[in-house]
C-alpha cells in the first residue's frame, strides 16, 4: 500500500531534522525508514540526504498524480 502525503511529508521532516541535527555536530540521530528506527552519524549524512531525496520525490509524484500534472525530473546524486 502507498503511503500517504500527510505521511510522507511527516518523514521528509523528520528526515530533514536528523540531517540538520547532523551538520551542526550532534554524533547519533535517529530516522525511522521503512518501518524500522535507523541511527545515523555523520558518516551516514550523505545515506541521510538520498533519503531526503527520495522522499521529496515521492511527495511530488503523488502530488502530480492528484493534480494531473506533468512528472518533475528526478534528483541525481553525485559523489567524488
Amino acid at each position: 500500500m502507498a503511503d500517504s502525503l500527510e505521511t510522507l511529508q511527516t518523514r521528509l521532516s523528520e528526515a530533514r531534522d536528523a540531517l540538520h541535527q547532523l551538520s551542526i555536530g550532534q554524533q547519533v540521530v535517529e530516522v525511522e525508514r521503512d518501518g524500522r528506527r535507523m541511527k545515523c552519524t555523520s558518516a551516514d549524512a550523505g545515506r541521510l540526504s538520498d533519503y531526503v531525496a527520495s522522499l521529496e520525490n515521492q511527495i511530488a509524484d503523488l502530488t502530480n498524480a492528484v493534480s494531473g500534472a506533468l512528472p518533475r525530473r528526478r534528483f541525481i546524486s553525485t559523489r567524488f
